[in-house]
């Protein structure tokens, strides 16, 4: 079985401790770093961390107050770090794009879109949402599939200067902020300190200085 491109599990079932009422019944998907996701309509969202040596997984976090969010269907794209899926009611299904890259901030809307009125209207719970490169693509029973526009993240480059580093993106993309960490596993996420901010033509920089430990950077809305 395939999880995030770089971890490959062997078919089996797995014990999932702190398992409320089948949590995963409504969507399952996997994450980062061989986790995964799952939805039970009116719970949770729960993300877990397998350990298929002991034949277990593990709850790394929820999050209740999506329990509201009747997501079903769900996928996740590593690249973006968004998590896709349906909204299904008794009138056309929406498909909602949803960031998660902010652990601790939770699941935060980034766009949603509503399925053409002229077709069928479907009330349970058959289809996928996927991230394919600038698109989300979504498959609903009995409405068939469409392909939707995908807000895509600005990208953060990086070069050296004197004894700065230069973070630049384009000033196109509003709202965002730099934040720094000085690891990865865990990450810990803070807005850049120390960063000195201006305008150059169509793009934003951070000067930043260059020191001796290692430092992540991220673009996050």
């Amino acid at each position: 079985m395939e999880t995030d491109k770089s971890l490959v599990h062997p078919i089996e079932i797995l014990l999932v401790e702190d398992n409320p009422g089948d949590a995963w019944l409504a969507g399952l998907a996997w994450g980062d770093g061989g986790t995964f996701w799952g939805k039970q309509t009116g719970n949770a969202l729960y993300q877990w961390q397998p350990n298929p040596a002991a034949n277990n997984a593990n709850v790394l976090r929820s999050y209740s107050s999506f329990g509201s969010v009747n997501l079903v269907s769900l996928s996740f794209s590593p690249d973006f770090h968004y998590m896709a899926g349906i909204l299904p009611t008794t009138t056309p299904h929406s498909i909602a794009l949803y960031d998660i890259s902010n652990l601790t901030a939770g699941p935060q809307l980034v766009t949603s879109y509503q399925w053409w009125l002229a077709n069928a209207q479907a009330v349970n719970y058959l289809g996928n949402a996927y991230v394919a490169g600038d698109k989300l693509v979504a498959l609903v029973m009995d409405n068939g599939v469409g392909a939707f526009p995908m807000p895509i993240p600005p990208q953060l480059y990086l070069q050296k200067q004197a004894g700065n580093l230069a973070l630049t993106w384009s000033a196109a993309a509003i709202g965002y902020v730099l934040e720094e960490s000085p690891s990865l596993s865990p990450a810990s996420w803070s807005i850049a300190a120390n960063a000195t901010y201006s305008r150059l033509g169509s793009q934003n920089q951070a000067l930043v200085p260059a020191g001796a430990a290692a430092k992540f950077y991220r673009l996050r809305k």
